[in-house]
């Protein structure tokens, strides 16, 4: 039963797996560049809502292949997890960030 499917089912589930890591990627990319750049605030929450619509795309993936078998689902919304954990990580350091006073602080000694 099913074993013509598994081979292109697997195929298939990796390939979202590599299109999941290159979200994640692309979203750290932008985060990363964001944190050094002199940029408004307004302009990283743009970023960031665009960031979320990615992790959104994300979820269309796994809504394809909700019917796959329940490890390899499993596998996908783990990855999944681990963006959104990493996505909201870097948005709550970024907020540190902005909270903290950066002064120019001369070698008082």
């Amino acid at each position: 039963m099913h074993t013509l499917n598994k081979k292109s089912n697997k195929k298939t589930v990796n390939q979202i797996q590599s299109k999941v890591v290159a979200l994640l990627e692309r979203c750290d990319n932008i985060i990363s560049e964001l944190m050094e750049l002199d940029v408004k605030e307004s302009q990283v929450e743009t970023l960031f809502s665009q960031v979320k619509e990615l992790i959104l795309e994300l979820d269309e993936y796994i809504l394809e292949f909700s019917m796959e078998s329940i490890v390899e689902k499993t596998l996908i919304e783990s990855r999944q997890s681990d963006l959104v954990e990493l996505i909201e990580e870097r948005e709550q350091e970024y907020e540190d960030y902005l909270n903290t006073d950066h002064p120019y602080d001369p070698d008082p000694y």
